[in-house]
């Protein structure tokens, strides 16, 4: 892949630090567009990251500038996404950092847009964090409902309480700590490690079910616990949102759920770790 006549570096190093000072100059001028702001530097500082390592690379390395195409798409659909969460949502404090272990904004926006149309009264989510605070600003949106996140951490629960805290969404949001303890699921389904559950002995008709947790490392098909556990406790229009449906475990859990419970598939979306929305099948 022979690139023919490409910008100077200073050019483009000179039109990211543009567009950079041009949402600075956004942001002065109205200072509730700071989400804007940092989206957008967000998207400058990874284009300088890209034109450094294009120039440094040389053109000889087709596969490498292949890698640096893809990433540079991937980074623009993450910055869209977070320029979609910060017009809807206006946060009270900075959001904590997202991608890598976090959920990354397509998830985010994807989730939030979710919320917003279903409307859940009850929600629960399988390990809590930044989508802990964007379910509450949710909620606070349209005026009511709640969720409660279950953490097997102690001290990321705590940590979430915090920014729950931060963020003025206690009303809305609820962090447990629910230690990984080995049990029986029910139907004869084998020994599992899973989220203690004595803390959903009063929850019922829950609408959604945010699947981020446990950690993969815990088990093989560490998160397929969920849906025996909780389908009594699911209200009939429920939704079972999934992240990390892009690897293996998460395949096969979803493969099984629908071959052994009342649930299908009804979209999935190509983000950056992949994400499966289930609901009931119609009888």
């Amino acid at each position: 892949m022979k690139i023919v006549g490409k910008p100077s570096k200073p050019m483009l190093v000179a039109l990211a630090v543009a567009f950079l000072l041009l949402q600075a100059l956004a942001c002065w001028l109205d200072s509730g567009r700071l989400g804007v702001f940092l989206a957008g530097a967000y998207a400058a500082l990874a284009l300088l990251a890209v034109i450094h390592m294009y120039f440094t690379a040389g053109e000889k390395n087709d596969q490498l500038q292949m890698l640096i195409s893809s990433a540079h798409v991937e980074t623009v659909r993450q910055a869209e996404a977070l320029l979609y969460i910060f017009s809807v949502v206006k946060p009270r404090w900075p959001l904590p950092p997202m991608r890598n272990m976090a959920i990354s904004p397509d998830f985010a926006a994807t989730l939030t847009a979710l919320i917003l149309r279903l409307r859940p009264q009850l929600i629960l989510e399988l390990g809590s964090g930044t989508s802990t605070v964007l379910c509450g600003y949710a909620l606070e949106l349209l005026g009511g409902g709640r969720i409660v996140s279950l953490d097997h951490e102690a001290e990321y629960a705590e940590q979430t309480r915090r920014l729950l805290e931060e963020h003025q969404l206690e009303r809305f949001a609820q962090v447990i700590h629910a230690p990984l303890r080995e049990m029986m699921l029910p139907a004869g389904q084998g020994s599992w490690k899973w989220y203690d559950p004595q803390p959903l002995a009063d929850l019922t008709n829950i609408d959604l079910v945010i699947v981020d947790g446990p950690p993969e490392w815990t088990q093989e098909l560490a998160r397929y616990p969920a849906l025996p556990m909780l389908a009594a406790r699911l209200s009939p229009q429920a939704r079972i949102l999934i992240d990390d449906a892009a690897r293996a475990d998460e395949r096969r859990m979803v493969e099984n759920w629908v071959r052994e419970f009342p649930y299908c598939i009804e979209r999935i979306w190509d983000h950056e770790k992949g994400t499966v929305l289930l609901k009931r099948r119609q009888a």
